[in-house]
């Protein structure tokens, strides 16, 4: 009885938290491209080594910031995707991306090698292999640590 019980109440919160949400459409999982929500966790096929170029170009790093994501490669590249309101896909625009598009300041023939990223709300940093910090997205209250414009 009390295995019931609490497995009502999880139920019951689980419930209330999804309506609750502002952006829960759907209580249920769905493999449609249209669904809002995925319940259970699912392979990332557009992040496949195959689909990003080869086994070299496997993910070693997912963050995910409030409606984006960024996922870092073993060549030290970033891909980012999903909202962009304030530039947190650090892609030079505001255009939202459902693929993973990669971030072309980072990997590839640029030098910059990233080993680490987070992503935050509406902002996201990354280091690379010597050190240095890059920061871009939303600068309110200095979160991407710069005063005003580049410095």
């Amino acid at each position: 009885a009390n295995t019931n019980s609490a497995a009502a109440a999880a139920a019951s919160v689980n419930k209330a938290t999804t309506a609750a949400h502002p952006h829960a459409k759907s209580n249920t999982t769905s493999s449609s491209s249209s669904s809002t929500a995925v319940w259970k966790p699912v392979p990332l096929r557009s992040l496949s080594s195959r689909v990003l170029g080869g086994a070299h170009r496997r993910v070693v790093q997912v963050s995910a910031g409030y409606f984006y994501v960024a996922a870092l490669t073993a060549t030290g590249e970033v891909f980012t995707w999903g909202g962009n309101d304030y530039g947190e896909l650090g892609q030079g625009d505001l255009k939202q991306r459902k693929t993973p598009t990669p971030i072309g300041v980072f990997g590839g023939d640029t030098g910059l090698r990233v080993v680490a990223i987070s992503a935050g709300n509406f902002h996201a940093a990354a280091v690379d292999e010597s050190g240095r910090a890059f920061s871009w997205g939303w600068n309110e209250y200095g979160s991407v640590g710069v005063r005003g414009g580049d410095e």
